[in-house]
């Protein structure tokens, strides 16, 4: 069971992390629910110790 786990790839736009130009760190994630933009928000906030810009887009 291990070794399928370790060969599965994450979804893309599923809290993908990019590299910007500038080394800055850049969280992609499609939440489209209110728990998970909460959710999100928790798991970005214990990732960068540093300044936070968020971007929502909604439609």
């Amino acid at each position: 069971m291990c070794w399928a786990a370790e060969k599965i790839e994450p979804v893309e736009g599923r809290f993908q992390i990019v590299w910007g130009k500038q080394k800055q760190k850049i969280i992609i994630d499609y939440a489209h629910t209110p728990t998970a933009m909460d959710q999100l928000l928790k798991e970005a906030k214990k990732q960068n110790n540093g300044r936070r810009i968020i971007l929502m887009l909604m439609g």
